[in-house]
């Protein structure tokens, strides 16, 4: 079945290239052994909609969670720092979705990934207690 194209999917290929350069990033320039590199954030699907304030109580999930992965464009800003975002199964397994590509194609067997990323300061509550801490 075709999707809509998204602004927000982009390439799988993409984002795992994001993430390896976010993995050498923090092995040479803060020589963390990759195995203790933190990945991905696994968060609860109903605990995501409430924060938005959506009432979940009622609501069924196709996925029960959802894991957000860090990445790294090639370059030095704090803004070259990127999420993605994929759906997790009942078993704790990433569902990479197929179907929409970028650039407004629509193809069913191309995979991809979400990306969300809005980096702080620009996008960000700079009075917030927690953007302070």
């Amino acid at each position: 079945m075709k999707q809509e194209d998204t602004l927000y999917a982009v390439p799988l290929e993409e984002a795992t290239a994001d993430i390896r350069l976010y993995k050498d990033f923090m092995t040479t320039q803060f020589q963390v052994k990759e195995s203790n590199i933190l990945k991905a954030f696994t968060l609860h699907s109903i605990e995501l909609l409430e924060a938005m304030g959506v009432s979940a109580t009622d609501l069924r999930f196709e996925f029960p969670k959802v894991r957000v992965y860090i990445g790294k464009k090639d370059g030095d800003q704090d803004s070259d720092f990127k999420l993605f975002l994929v759906p997790v199964n009942e078993q704790g397994q990433d569902c990479i979705p197929k179907g929409p590509a970028g650039n407004g194609r629509i193809l069913e067997d191309d995979e991809y990934v979400y990306d969300f990323t809005k980096p702080c300061p620009n996008t960000c509550d700079t009075d917030s207690v927690l953007y302070q801490a």
